[in-house]
């Protein structure tokens, strides 16, 4: 089991194909975040593939978060709410895992931070202090209206009084964004 470090095109479409076929992925996974985090923040990413053989095996996206303020953390990935070790098999699992805590030896960072939505049995300290809900969304507007409590749906209807709206586009809309960011 071969771990590297993906910072290419090509290794990226190999990490995007992995992601797209493993049914345990998030959007936290994409290779597309790795730019993201790069390009805002100048935060280093070490976006980590396990591979064999037979191909991909697992993925780790790490960023590194240097901050004077906040010290110098490892983390899959700042900001999202999973991302953390997407693994086939054992194997890839743990090696992930070693390459990561090697990684944050290496770096001197103050802590390693794994994000993942379920147990992965690695028997790792665990945080409780975040929650995250997930509502599966029914392709019926009108249910999920119906769905949620008469409180909420009053909430709703309030604001939609108010004249908000919501529009979807591109760079046309990116001082609006960061007038209202």
């Amino acid at each position: 089991m071969n771990i590297r470090v993906c910072k290419d095109p090509g290794e990226g479409n190999r990490w995007q194909e992995f992601v797209d076929r493993h049914l345990e992925s998030a959007h936290c996974h994409r290779w597309n975040w790795k730019q993201v985090i790069e390009k805002s923040f100048g935060w280093p990413t070490h976006y980590l593939m396990a591979e064999d053989a037979s191909g991909t095996r697992g993925v780790l996206p790490i960023v590194w978060q240097k901050s004077w303020v906040f010290g110098s953390s490892l983390c899959s990935v700042p900001f999202l709410n999973a991302g953390g070790i997407l693994a086939e098999t054992e194997l890839a699992k743990q090696r992930l895992l070693g390459v990561a805590i090697d990684l944050a030896k290496r770096v001197r960072a103050d802590h390693l931070e794994l994000r993942h939505r379920e147990d992965r049995e690695l028997n790792l300290a665990r945080r409780s202090s975040k929650v995250t809900v997930v509502l599966p969304l029914d392709p019926d507007a009108e249910k999920m209206w119906k769905a949620l409590d008469t409180k909420i749906r009053t909430k709703v209807r309030k604001s939609q009084g108010y004249g908000m709206s919501a529009e979807f586009g591109g760079e046309e809309f990116l001082s609006d964004f960061y007038g209202v960011f």
